[in-house]
């Protein structure tokens, strides 16, 4: 398993985790979800000690990335999410002025990436897991035997799936496919405490409910 530096902040907005990764030799780092606070998030990283090396999004909702244009290019650095996701994500300032979310711009320049893949950033090995449901282009992504989840799989629950683009029959496959993991995946949700795919079959009834 990768030694990672994991740290995160709650967002303001929908108490959403943002959360910040460092490889301790090279200082290197990734950014997931950034969803508001630029300035604290980049205050972390600057008390991490790390340079980011890219900006990953689970998913194109405004509470996941209203911080992500400014801190690109802050930082000037790729950001990526799912080419499923191109709907979701263009649509996203018009969805956070709906739901009172402050953000006004998504990054212009974005690396959509098709299907399920490995990314290799700096340091980083980043197997993408395509886990539609709470959108149509909701990745997970597994870094280091670790899981970023963004909203697919919280601790006790899962996304929901009543917004547009949203679908439990999707969702249902999704989880299915987290289930295969390694009981022992550490799981770092996009709300709420961390948890682990062992604890998720034990006592999450949307997992149980699949076993």
């Amino acid at each position: 398993m990768l030694n990672m530096l994991i740290e995160h902040i709650i967002a303001r907005q929908y108490a959403e985790n943002v959360w910040l990764i460092g490889e301790p030799e090279t200082r290197q780092g990734l950014i997931i979800d950034p969803g508001d606070q630029a300035g604290e998030i980049s205050a972390k990283i600057a008390e991490m000690q790390i340079k980011p090396l890219a900006i990953l999004n689970t998913h194109g909702h405004p509470d996941h990335m209203a911080a992500a244009a400014e801190l690109q290019q802050y930082y000037r650095i790729p950001f990526y999410i799912s080419t499923q996701e191109t709907l979701t994500f263009t649509t996203a300032v018009a969805f956070g002025q709906m739901l009172g979310i402050p953000i006004t711009r998504v990054p212009e320049d974005v690396s959509f990436f098709k299907d399920e893949k490995t990314l290799e950033i700096g340091p980083f090995k980043i197997e993408v897991v395509a886990t539609p449901g709470h959108t149509p282009g909701s990745v997970c992504y597994l870094i280091g035997g670790r899981l970023f989840a963004g909203d697919t799989l919280f601790r006790n629950s899962v996304g929901r799936v009543d917004f547009p683009g949203g679908s439990w029959p999707e969702m249902e496959k999704s989880l299915a496919k987290l289930k295969t993991l390694p009981p022992e995946t550490e799981v770092f949700p996009g709300h709420g405490d961390q948890t682990s795919i062992a604890h998720e079959l034990r006592h999450n009834p949307y997992l149980r409910k699949n076993i």
